[in-house]
């Protein structure tokens, strides 16, 4: 096991990012793991800490480049950790039509994913490479679904899987199941299967909690959430807009 101490140490002379307590914790969990799953809740630096995996396994020659598949209002995330994060930030590129062989990062949105996978496969196994799902839950229905049979065709070409969300269960325990089953195929599906069964997702999750790293609102320091609630007048097209999607 490696402990939090022990990963700024492990991520070599390239890594500048600041990595917060409860970020060393998460990274030396899922450095631990091999292969796992970041469920912190949003604002907790899912991506950053994904980045301090990555450069971990880039020192021991573990992984050579990253794809992360994600919705493309994260791009931007992506692109500015690595400049923080890195010396000399990593060459990334977002995927076209074929993939960028000579980009250490790949950037690629769940809705071209499906199309994509035979050229992405020949990407991942050119070189050791992770596999990232940010906003996994978009997979959530596995192989039922266009995006989670994709990701499940790309998981095995890859040598290290990571899935990323703030909402891992949107729609109850079984969500846990079609998640995880991607980061451990075969027998962790089992073991989630088991665990999801009854539908319990307080209980899934206990049974689950050594598969996965999570930072909660409270070790943020978050402020209570406090609504308040505005009433405005809407011009007249604002009104029949509004009247449209309410269906009044």
């Amino acid at each position: 096991m490696i402990a939090p101490d022990d990963v700024l140490g492990l991520l070599g002379e390239s890594w500048i990012g600041d990595l917060t307590p409860f970020q060393l914790r998460d990274a030396a969990q899922l450095l631990s793991l091999g292969h796992g799953a970041n469920f912190s809740v949003p604002g907790a630096g899912k991506t950053r800490v994904t980045l301090a995996v990555y450069a971990a396994m880039r020192e021991q020659g573990l992984a050579k480049r990253l794809l992360v598949v994600g919705p493309k209002s994260a791009y931007e995330a992506w692109l500015t950790e690595s400049q923080l994060c890195f010396r000399t930030p990593l060459r990334t590129a977002v995927m076209s039509r074929t993939p960028d062989y000579g980009a250490e990062v790949l950037l690629m949105n769940y809705e071209r994913l499906s199309r994509a996978v035979p050229g992405l496969v020949s990407w991942l196994s050119a070189a050791p490479s992770m596999l990232v799902l940010d906003e996994a839950h978009r997979m959530k229905l596995g192989a039922n679904g266009t995006y989670g049979s994709a990701c499940l065709a790309l998981g095995p070409a890859a040598g290290r899987r990571l899935i990323l969300t703030g909402t891992p269960a949107p729609n109850g325990a079984r969500d846990l199941e079609n998640l995880l089953s991607f980061v451990w195929p075969g027998r962790g599906k089992r073991v989630v299967s088991d665990a999801v069964r009854g539908g319990d997702l307080a209980y899934a999750s206990t049974v689950l909690r050594p598969l996965f790293t999570r930072t909660t609102k409270r070790e943020l320091g978050l402020p209570p959430f406090e609504p308040k609630l505005r009433y405005v007048s809407l011009p007249p097209i604002h009104r029949e807009v509004y009247e449209a999607l309410a269906r009044k």
